[in-house]
Order: structure tokens, then sequence, then C-alpha cells
């Protein structure tokens, strides 16, 4: 019986074992060090029976084995034929070579989660062909020759890495793979024989990079190739897809943005090696922080703007990059044609696009934010097979979105693609853009107001940027249809999500554009009494009043509007901000007497009790604030919103906290807590939660006061929340005071107003200067400059 390979290798390791003393796994070591691989996984492998296909390495294996096993030549021969390798009076025949794989470049930064996914893929068994796709100029070339220098990788495949780059293979594949894999292979046999023999019986990882440049002949060698071996592995780098099915897409997108930032890293090495003393100033640095963010952390872009910084300031190459792609580029003799500029990039894909693709990328740029299938459709009418090209030549990348899959444009294909809209075109897009955008914003309005609130907030925030790009399209059109669409749905979307400030914002921008387009009387009263809600939310109650009283001439007009029932409850609740409770009574009579006369939003009715709930309280008559609240509670079951529950049981805790039934007000916001909990509602959660705490202040019980703050802060923080955020730190404060904790507690809270956004209102300074004050003043004085203060937030906040 014939010896087999793997078997004359493991007879000579035990034989060194014998005469060397040593543990097999460090012979086994030894011998892959001493032809060249990283350890003994390769010995162990073939161990196993599997041949090895690089016959240089076996010959080299034979030549150690015989000297340390001190075997003859005739052991050695029986060794090689056993691998298969001819022996002959001359030398063995030409046999595969390791391809040494290319170094990655020195500016290789960050990567990390690509570089575990990809060395994940790589790694397991039924993973066969990855192709690395992305953009020109995104790093895939640089990606996969790191993660092939990693340990694992070089480890899982004993027989080789080969790197082959097909930039200039054109149709004959074969050949470029044999003079690659065997160079000095005989002519007597083919080329794809050849590769054949070299590969079918090798666990080794081929690499073909710019797949692109021959994707049309390398989809059969592929395809030849996985079924031709079993161990094989074929990672390819590409901007188009292959679309076979055994193929795994592993869509690269740029490096990561931001404050120290790979982007902002790789800018650095790329301006330094044109400057070595390049040196940026804090303002330089905030311009290559904004450059990053605008290429998007593709590698290409940021080096090619990185190399004018020994002729501009970031700040001019910001401001170039804004209105042209013509910066980005180079004449360097080492540089690829095709990578000499990000036209040349993106135009590569560009060309490969049918003219149904060509025309639907450029009118999807004027969407400048992700999209979905249906915004591309709507805008575009774009087929299925153009938006599958998109994606296969990764100029569209694909994500999850809160309602399914999303589309990403890079900003350096927006750009370009914008570039070959044709004239005229233009203007009658962006109509179509902000009419679909608008309108979906007032399909929402139902369902925000319902029970699905919530999926429809996530959604909403998901598309912002298109909504606030739309609206800016319609403020500037004077279009009266235009503007009135999605007012409600978009009010009750920033209203809901406690984001006061940019609701406000944008109401003041309508109300500019509706100074130019007469509004019908209805519009008007629901325009205003939304627009005076916000500034009566940011406490801006004067402002707010002054609105109100142009609304209210509107509803002699109009008495019937529901509007005017919204009007009501805004002015009620600023009216007794403003000290003027008769005023907030006799609206909110107005309003309970529309509900009773007229078919109104239930939702529109449970405010108005809930609201009830607040006077009653500050007027000091609490059993008509129990009554209220039975009213709100009817009132919101009956508009199908439990969103509104929370606030309810909180307007309720807080007539029990002001008659000083302090355990009857805990249980209250106990109750609250458990629902905002079950609602998933992190912010009206974290003032519930403050209002406890105030309860247990009172209570003596500081220990869990503070346990409760704790976690109220934590919830809010996220959330920029700035009036909920003062609340709970004016809460906390007043724990400080009451224990006398004030050095301890008071500087933590000091940062934690610096997590308030810096475009909100001046109570933020404000509040940072009465816990300032507060550390600094005797604990005799605390309470009084506490007060003083909490009287001028409270005015400020409402």
């Amino acid at each position: 019986m014939t010896t087999s390979f793997a078997q004359l290798l493991t007879a000579a390791i035990y034989q060194i074992r014998a005469s060397e003393d040593k543990p097999i796994a460090v012979i086994q070591d030894e011998l892959g060090y001493e032809i060249g691989r990283q350890g003994g996984s390769a010995i162990e492998y073939w161990r196993k029976g599997n041949v090895p296909s690089q016959l240089d390495q076996i010959v080299a294996l034979g030549n150690v084995l015989a000297e340390r096993a001190n075997l003859d030549e005739a052991w050695k021969t029986s060794f090689l034929k056993a691998a298969g390798v001819p022996v002959t009076a001359n030398a063995p025949t030409p046999t595969v070579a390791r391809s040494a794989l290319p170094t990655a470049t020195p500016q290789f930064v960050g990567r990390a989660d690509e570089v575990a996914l990809l060395q994940t893929l790589l790694t397991t068994p039924e993973q066969r062909l990855i192709t690395i796709l992305g953009l020109g100029g995104m790093g895939k070339t640089q990606l996969a020759l790191h993660t092939a220098a990693e340990h694992a990788v070089q480890a899982h495949f004993p027989d080789g890495i080969h790197f082959v780059s097909l930039e200039t293979a054109g149709a004959d594949l074969w050949g470029t793979l044999q003079n690659s894999l065997v160079p000095s292979a005989s002519a007597q046999a083919s080329p794809q024989t050849i590769v054949h023999e070299a590969l079918q019986s090798s666990r080794s990882l081929l690499i073909l990079d710019n797949l692109e440049t021959a994707i049309d002949a390398a989809k059969a060698v592929i395809t030849n190739l996985l079924q031709a071996t079993t161990d094989l592995v074929i990672l390819t780098t590409s901007r188009l897809k292959l679309g076979l099915q055994q193929e795994t897409t592993f869509a690269l997108a740029g490096l990561d943005v931001g404050e120290t930032s790979s982007s902002e890293q790789l800018f650095h090495s790329a301006a330094q090696k044109q400057n070595p003393l390049f040196a940026p100033t804090d303002a330089d640095q905030a311009a290559i922080a904004k450059i990053c963010t605008l290429l998007a952390g593709c590698p290409l872009a940021i080096k090619l703007a990185a190399a004018w910084t020994n002729v501009l300031a970031p700040s001019q190459i910001e401001a170039q990059l804004r209105d042209s792609l013509a910066l980005l580029s180079t004449d360097a003799a080492d540089v690829p044609a095709r990578q000499q500029s990000i036209r040349n990039v993106v135009g590569f894909a560009w060309d490969h696009l049918d003219s149904s693709a060509q025309m639907a990328l450029s009118q999807l740029a004027v969407i400048p934010h992700t999209f979905n299938f249906a915004a591309a459709l709507a805008i575009t009418q774009i087929a299925p097979t153009a938006l599958s090209q998109l994606v296969e030549r990764a100029l569209l990348s694909v994500e999850q979105g809160v309602q399914g899959y999303r589309y990403r444009m890079h900003p350096l294909v927006h750009q370009f693609a914008l570039e070959q809209l044709p004239d005229g075109q233009r203007q009658q897009l962006d109509f179509a853009f902000a009419t679909y955008y608008l309108t979906l914003l007032e399909q929402q309005d139902g369902v925000i107001k319902g029970a699905d609130f919530r999926t429809v907030l996530a959604y909403l925030r998901e598309e912002e940027p298109n909504l606030n790009a739309a609206h800016a399209i319609a403020f500037a059109a004077d279009d009266a249809k235009l503007l009135s669409l999605g007012m409600d749905a978009g009010f009750f979307m920033y209203e809901l999500s406690g984001r006061y400030q940019a609701g406000a914002a944008l109401f003041e921008r309508w109300y500019e554009a509706y100074q130019r387009v007469a509004p019908d009387t209805d519009w008007a009263i629901a325009f205003y009494g939304r627009w005076g809600w916000f500034l009566y939310r940011l406490g801006q109650h004067q402002h707010a009043r002054d609105i109100f009283e142009v609304c209210w001439d509107f509803t002699r007009q109009a008495p019937h509007a529901p509007g005017v029932v919204l009007l009501c409850n805004a002015i009620a609740c600023n009216s007794f901000e403003l000290g003027d409770l008769d005023r907030a009574d006799a609206v909110l009579a107005d309003a309970l007497a529309l509900h009773q006369a007229h078919p109104t939003i239930a939702l529109y009715e449970a405010v108005t009790h809930t609201i009830l709930i607040q006077l009653r309280q500050k007027q000091g008559r609490f059993e008509d604030g129990r009554i209220a609240t039975q009213n709100a509670i009817a009132a919101i079951e009956s508009s199908g919103n439990l969103f509104g529950l929370g606030f309810v049981l909180n307007n309720s805790g807080n007539v029990e906290f002001a008659a000083g039934n302090y355990e009857a007000a805990e249980q209250i916001y106990r109750n609250g807590v458990t629902f905002y909990q079950n609602a998933d509602y992190a912010l009206g959660e974290s003032l519930t939660r403050a209002n406890v705490a105030r309860c247990l202040i009172q209570q003596g019980d500081y220990a869990t006061a503070k346990a409760f703050l704790d976690q109220a802060l934590a919830l809010i923080l996220p959330t920029y929340a700035t009036t909920q955020l003062i609340k709970v730190l004016m809460i906390y404060a007043e724990l400080a005071i009451t224990t006398g904790n004030i050095p301890t507690l008071l500087p933590n809270l000091l940062a934690k107003v610096g997590h308030v956004s810096e475009s909100d209102w001046d109570s933020k300074q404000l509040a940072k200067q009465m816990l300032a004050d507060l550390q600094a003043a005797p604990v005799t004085s605390a309470i009084r400059t506490f007060r003083e203060y909490a009287a001028e937030i409270s005015r400020a906040l409402g």
C-alpha cells in the first residue's frame, strides 16, 4: 500500500519529536516559519490529508524534514511524489507562486468595524464569494489588503492568499490569473487548466481587484472556479455588482466623520504629505470637519481635498467644494486616470448606466436626504430595474429605515447627478418633491393623533430633513395650497416630541411666507393658535398673547372652526402664566361650550379638560380639579390617543401636591411613570419621575428622591428638551438645598446643564447662573436665592 503524503509528514514530525524532545505544536510552528508560513496551522491542515498546492513549499518542507529528522534522499523522493511533485534529475516543475500581498497604504485609518466584519465573512465556511462594493475611491482595495494581512485570515488560508489586479486584464482573465499564480508554467497546458491545477485542492484566498474592469469575463471565470474547487474563497473589489447567486455583497461607505474621526485623521495625514509642517488652527480644524462631512468620508476625495492645503486654507477649500467638484482632481503621474478626479470616479459608474437609470439618478438628486421607494416613484416615476442598476453600481446604498428600506446617495454622487439634470427640469422636480413630502405630512395628521403616534413620530423624524427642504421650497414659492399642507401634523410632530424651539422656528417662517399670500379664515385661526402655543411653550408669554389677540379677531368670522378650540386652550395656558386667571377661565368656558354645541376633535376636548385641571390647581379649587381629571380621562378614551393620559396623571398629581396630599400625589405620579414606561416615552417618564421626587422630598425620603432624579436626568439628557431638563434640574437643586448638600450635588448639575442645546433660549444661561450662585451662597440664604431664580425661570419656561 502506498504511503500517503499526510502519513509521511506525520511520521517525520514524530521522528523530530523523538530526537529533539519538543511538543508537536512547537515543531509544527517551527516548520511553518521555516517555509515562510506564519505558524503551524498549514502543517496541521496538511497532516489531515489536504495536499498543498504550492509545489515550491512542498520541496522546501521536504528538505527541512529530511535534515531535521535525518532522512535520506529516497524518503524525500517518496515524500515529493506523494504530494504530486514530479521528481526528475532536474529541479521540480514550476510551482504556484505564493503571491506577496501589496503593502497597504500607511494612510489606512479607522475601519475597525469593517475589518472585523469582513474577517468574519472570509472565515465563514459557507461564504465563498464576497464582493466589496463601493464607489471608486472608497478604499475597497486597501480594506481588502488590510484585512487579508490579519493573522486570523492568514491562518485560515494555509495554502496562500493571492492578490490579482484586473485593471489591465481585458478579456483574457484566465491568462492574467495564470501569470499571477503560476508565472513560470509551461505553455503545454491551457491557462485555465493550469489555474485549475493550482487551486482545485488548495485552501486559498483569491483577491480579484478592480473587478469592474473585466466584469463580463469575470462572471464566467469566477463561476467556473467555484465549481472546480471546494475550499477556494474569492474576494473581489468592484464598483459593479457581479450578480451571481453565491455572491455576498459587502457595501463600503465612507469613513466616519466628526470630531477626532478617521476622516480627519486621513485629512491630516494627506495634508502633511504636501506640507510636513501643516498645523491647523482651531478654525482650520472646524473647516476640516466640515470638509470631511461634506465629502461623507470618501477617502479619495479627502486626500484630493487635503492636497490643496499648500495653496488654500481649509475654509477656502470648504467654500470651493460647496460650489463644485472641480477642486477634487490631480494630475499626479502615479495616479490612475480613473481616480484622477471625482468626476472620473462617478463618471465611470454613470457611463455604465442605461439612459433610463441616468435620468432617474439625476432626478433623484433633488431629494436631499435618504428616501424610500414610494418617494422615488412619486417624484421621478423610477422603474425598479433602474433602481436596481443604481444600487448594483454603488450609486445608491441601501439601509434599513423605520418603515422599510431607504436609499442614500453619496454627496459626491448627488452633486455630480444634479449637474447632469437637463435644463428646465429642476423647478418642476422641486415642486413635485415639495408636494409629495408635504402631502405625506398632511396624511399623517389622523395617525399622529391616534394610538400609534410613536411610530409616526419616529418615521417623521427620519423624514425631517426632506420635510424641511420641502417647507423651504413652499416658503419660496408663495403657493397658498402648498403652504397649507401638513400644518396640523407638523404642529403635533414638534409638540409631542417636546421640540418647541424647532416648532416655533418653523411657524415663524410660515408666518413670513403667508404675509405674501392671503390666508383663508380657518387656516389663519389654526396657524396663529399653533404659533402662539409654541411661543407659550418657550415662555415667551407676552409675545404669545400678542399673537393670540390677532388670532382672536378671526374667531368672529368662523366661530365653529376646530382651530378655535385649540386657540382657547392655548390662550388659557398662556393667561394663567401671566397671572390672568379670569381670562383663562373665560376662554376655557368658551371651549367647553363649543365642545357641547358642535362636533369637535376629541383630543382637543381632552386638552381643554387637562388645562382646566391646571387652572383649578392655581385657583385652589382642588375638588373641581378632580372633576376635571375625570372629564379629561373620558375625553382621552374617546379620542383613542392614550398619549394624553400621562399629562392628565401629571396634572392630577399636581392638584394633590398643591393640596398637600403628598402620598396621594406620589401614587398618581408613580402611575404616570408606569404609563410612560409602557408607552416607551422617555420625555414624559423623565418629568413624571421628577414629580415623584418632589413628593419624596416633602416626605423626607431624600435617598429615593435622588434615585428618581438621577433616572429622570438619564432619560431626558438624550432628548435635548430644554424646558423639561431645566424643570428637572430645578427639583434637583431643591433637593440639594433641602438636604444641605449643595457642594456635592450642584457641581454635577452645572455639568448637566451643558447638555442643553445652544440653539435654545436664555433659560440655559439663567439656570447655569442659578446653580453657580447657589453653590457660592451660604446655606442660610440658598433657599431665598433658589426661590428668586425659580420664579424667574418659571416665568421663562411656562
